[in-house]
């Protein structure tokens, strides 16, 4: 996984899930890598749900009062 992604998270609503990604700067090769996440995440549904994505990009510090209900990966920050 790239050094870059500084959070991967998701929310299930009611009828949807909502994928989350946090980046520290803009990158055509981690974007490339997040859709091969999402489609694997779909492939793995045992029937088709509607999926949202979300791709912030963010140097700044993260508001945690905002994540995702679980998060999947957290990046260790000083």
């Amino acid at each position: 996984m790239s050094a870059n992604i500084r959070l991967i998270g998701l929310d299930i609503g009611v009828g949807k899930i909502s994928l989350r990604f946090i980046l520290e700067h803009e990158s055509a090769c981690d974007l490339e890598e997040i859709e091969d996440i999402v489609f694997e995440f779909e492939a793995l549904q045992e029937s088709m749900v509607p999926t949202e994505v979300d791709v912030k990009v963010s140097d700044g510090p993260l508001d945690l009062t905002m994540r995702p209900k679980r998060v999947v990966y957290l990046r260790r920050e000083m």
